[in-house]
């Protein structure tokens, strides 16, 4: 199984404020993965291991964006590609789902790609169910569970979910490839430690402009 995860590097909570031009500031403010995006990273993996696939870290921003990318390897992602260039500075979530497509048709095929459930500096959750609709694949919101299900015949492998929704819980099942949101408690998220990070070795995160 080849398993992407998109992830994000966010300001910390307590560094989160807007400049000026109404953009959320980055420059001289701890910076770390967002929270749900830890989540995805480490279901993502374990997906990955337990079918012998391989699993893709995808992130867009500035070259700082490239210490997450780093932190997914440290956890176990065999790839790590970033996709930063100025002229996607200050993207929505539309040209930002645009851009993480694009990158996903040249790095694939993929039978699944995982995202956080929403990210804590905007809180939209709408970069998954964009690149879900992009790609034309079924979307997954907010899992708290899943499993995998192998093809019954002919057809392709199945996804079942658990759901959390805003009055309750929803329980589907999808066929392959599809997007999945990894909401919280899904799986303890990732979070390695520094001598995780070193065994990273310089160049593993390629950069895409």
């Amino acid at each position: 199984m080849r398993v992407a995860v998109l992830l994000k590097q966010v300001p910390a909570a307590e560094a989160l404020s807007l400049g000026p031009d109404g953009r959320l500031v980055r420059q001289g403010v701890a910076l770390e993965v967002n929270p749900f995006c830890r989540r995805a990273v480490a279901q993502a993996v374990a997906l990955a291991r337990r079918s012998g696939g391989t699993c893709v870290a995808i992130s867009l921003g500035p070259p700082s964006a490239e210490a997450a990318l780093r932190e997914a390897l440290a956890c176990g992602a065999d790839e790590a590609v970033l996709l930063s260039d100025p002229s996607l500075a200050g993207s929505d979530t539309l040209s930002t789902s645009a851009a993480l497509v694009a990158a996903l048709d040249r790095l694939g095929p993929f039978d699944l790609v995982l995202v956080g459930k929403s990210a804590v500096d905007a809180d939209t959750g709408q970069v998954g169910p964009q690149v879900a609709e992009r790609l034309g694949w079924p979307f997954v919101p907010a899992a708290r569970a899943l499993q995998l299900e192998p093809p019954s015949g002919p057809g392709p492998a199945r996804l079942w979910a658990r759901c959390e929704l805003d009055d309750g819980w929803q329980e589907v099942r999808v066929a392959l490839p599809a997007v999945l949101a990894a909401a919280e408690r899904l799986i303890d998220p990732c979070k390695p430690d520094a001598a995780a990070l070193a065994e990273v070795g310089p160049g593993r995160v390629r950069v895409l402009g």
